[in-house]
């Protein structure tokens, strides 16, 4: 197996694009658990050697 030189990180940025079902604090919290989720399964898809720990509930965005 390979090893990194350097260090990486991962980052998801998702945002939408035209008219969405949701608004405000709704669909922040959508795009949230979609970036959750597309970074916990990049994680293991790639098999980082240094993977985070996953809580397996999404977290929650505090209320406003």
């Amino acid at each position: 197996m390979l090893k990194a030189r350097e260090a990486y990180a991962l980052t998801v940025d998702a945002w939408t694009i035209g008219e969405t079902r949701v608004h405000g604090k709704e669909l922040r919290q959508v795009l949230a658990d979609f970036a959750y989720q597309l970074a916990r399964h990049t994680y293991q898809a790639v098999d980082c050697q240094e993977s985070r720990t996953f809580p397996k509930e999404l977290p929650r965005l505090p209320a406003a």
